[in-house]
């Protein structure tokens, strides 16, 4: 009967004798039994690195002499910047302007309800117009636009009723 030929080592096993029984319950099973190894290959031994001639220091030069450094040129600080100016205010729109524009409006209502007041209200809404306006209030322009338009207005209607008054009368 042939040997087992160990895988690792390439060494043979013996094998067991046939007469043993099998392991029993909790025992450790038949191991084969292997030849002592050999020992590893013995290799030549490794070199030593190759000597290379001890390096010369570099030759030393005199000494130079090095230029003062260079700097960029100075100029003169950023001007200043102008002064900040506050905005030129706007216009602020106030009390009087509104009233004017009120007064504007009644005076156009009633040139045509009754002319009388429509004159009083146009004249009203002028002179706030005007006073806004001096004080350079926003809406100011608009007072004194519609207290115009009602004053003429008025007048107008005054004048036609009058007119149509002198006709019913027989005077023309």
């Amino acid at each position: 009967m042939e040997g087992i030929v160990c895988p690792r080592c390439g060494g043979q096993a013996t094998p067991a004798p046939a007469s043993s029984p099998p392991p029993a319950y909790g025992q450790a099973p038949y191991a084969p039994q292997y030849p002592p190894q050999q020992a590893p290959p013995q290799y030549p031994p490794q070199q030593a690195p190759p000597q290379y001639p001890p390096q010369q220091a570099p030759p030393r030069y005199p000494p130079q002499q090095v230029p003062p450094p260079v700097y960029a040129p100075q100029y003169a600080p950023p001007p200043q910047y102008p002064p900040v100016y506050a905005p030129y205010p706007q216009p602020q729109s106030s009390g009087m302007a509104i009233a004017g524009i009120i007064m504007g409006i009644l005076a156009i209502v009633f040139a045509f309800l009754f002319s009388p007041l429509g004159l009083i209200f146009g004249i009203i809404a002028l002179i706030l117009g005007a006073v806004a306006h001096s004080q350079r209030q926003q809406n100011a322009m608009a007072a004194i636009v519609l207290g115009l338009v009602g004053l003429i207005l008025s007048i107008l209607l005054i004048i036609v009723a009058l007119v149509f008054l002198s006709m019913l009368m027989g005077g023309f």
